[in-house]
């Protein structure tokens, strides 16, 4: 009689990654089937949705605006034209145009336009050595790169803002 050909046994702790390799892979696979079904082309409608939140009202030198609080309560983005003789949080000094084409430029580059040409834009704006000047600062926004390509925004909007709080009257 033969004796019976020895059988492979393998501890449970070899089997365990084959196990938890063929598990996850199956999990990742219905994630992905999951997310692809739940996508799809965004229709018109997201898009716009999209706009809204990337687009910064468009202003032009001596529109005051207010913000809409961040939240901690800090200024976040400008909020719509208001009235400059009520109280507003800022008035624009300047509206810069960067020398670029459709390709976005970049945080940075936008950023150093304005720190070069914003300084100089609001002296003239507020009239070179003027009282108001010494105790507001100065400001800039860029436009993000959504807005830049979705919405053609291609301004830096340079503005003042009173540390002290809320301004009224126009500072021309």
């Amino acid at each position: 009689m033969a004796a019976p050909a020895p059988v492979s046994v393998r501890p449970w702790w070899r089997r365990t990654p084959v196990v938890l390799g063929i598990a996850t892979a199956a999990i990742a696979g219905v994630v992905v089937a999951v997310v692809v079904a739940m996508s799809g082309s965004s229709s018109g409608d997201e898009l716009e949705d999209m706009r809204k939140v990337t687009a910064v009202p468009r202003f032009d030198a001596g529109d005051c605006f207010d913000f809409l609080r961040g939240p901690q309560g800090g200024p976040d983005m400008p909020r719509g034209k208001v009235p400059c003789d009520g109280p507003h949080d800022a008035e624009v000094v300047a509206i810069l145009t960067p020398p670029t084409g459709d390709t976005y430029p970049g945080s940075a580059a936008l950023g150093t336009l304005a720190r070069e040409q914003c300084p100089a834009r609001a002296a003239a704006y507020l009239g070179e050595g003027s009282p108001a000047a010494a105790k507001l600062s100065l400001r800039f926004y860029n436009p993000s790169e959504a807005a830049w390509l979705m919405d053609g925004d291609r301004n830096v909007t340079c503005f003042v803002t009173d540390p002290a709080g809320p301004m009224t009257g126009s500072l021309r």
